[in-house]
């Protein structure tokens, strides 16, 4: 069997982490419902902190700080997370914010 090296051997790991999220959690309808817990830090800038940890099946990929800034015509989002279904939850936060589009 080959070797393979420790940076691979890691984004194999992130990979396989990544699928488990998206195949074996919740619906997205019943997780997304919880909203994402963003909270305004200054005007029109909202920010929400991710887990310090691994991706994995527990924190369903929020594992990164993100955000958007709501401008005069429209969002500019920072990051969308880390996953699908996170970066989801972040454009309903958005639309819960502000009907501007996001650019």
């Amino acid at each position: 069997m080959p070797k393979i090296s420790r940076t691979r051997a890691s984004v194999a790991r992130l990979t396989l982490c990544h699928l488990a999220v998206t195949f074996f959690c919740p619906s997205p309808a019943a997780t997304e419902e919880a909203g994402l817990g963003v909270r305004e830090v200054a005007p029109g800038v909202f920010v929400h902190n991710g887990r310090q940890e691994t991706s994995d099946i527990r924190n369903q990929g929020d594992i990164a700080n993100i955000g958007f800034i709501v401008g005069s015509r429209c969002v500019a989002v920072v990051d969308t997370g880390g996953s699908a279904l996170i970066g989801r939850r972040l454009l309903r936060a958005v639309r819960t914010a502000t009907p501007l589009p996001v650019c």
